[in-house]
């Protein structure tokens, strides 16, 4: 039998999937070295640059742009904690706050309050 071939995109995001393992090495990031614009209300454009620009050089950017799912919490048992899913959510909350740290006091609040970095780029 035949499968039909997947789409690019379920092809990208499977391949990225399967790209963090346990092993991953975690990039740490400092917003005032990684991203020193901060974001205002008057400057996205160049703020949205500087922060795509830095991920795709440090080939984290499948963790903003919705090309990387996160692993599952839990393995088969639902109860060991996956230990891709750890260092997953690991690099998400150092991405979460190198974003926060990147925008000015008078934003941090309006996004501080979600859980992933992809939810803060949203």
């Amino acid at each position: 039998m035949v499968s039909e071939p997947e789409s690019s995109n379920e092809s990208q995001i499977v391949d990225q999937a399967m790209a963090i393992t346990a092993a991953t090495l975690i990039i740490q990031l400092n917003a005032p070295t990684h991203f020193p614009i901060k974001l205002t209300a008057s400057n996205f454009p160049v703020w949205r640059k500087q922060i795509q620009s830095t991920l795709i050089g440090l080939d984290l950017i499948n963790y903003i742009d919705d090309t990387l799912t996160p692993p599952s919490q839990f393995k088969e048992d639902g109860k060991t904690l996956n230990p891709i899913y750890s260092t997953w959510f690991r690099q998400d909350q150092i991405l979460l706050a190198a974003i926060l740290g990147s925008c000015s006091e008078t934003i941090q609040p309006i996004i501080s309050s979600v859980d992933t970095s992809r939810q803060a780029w949203e």
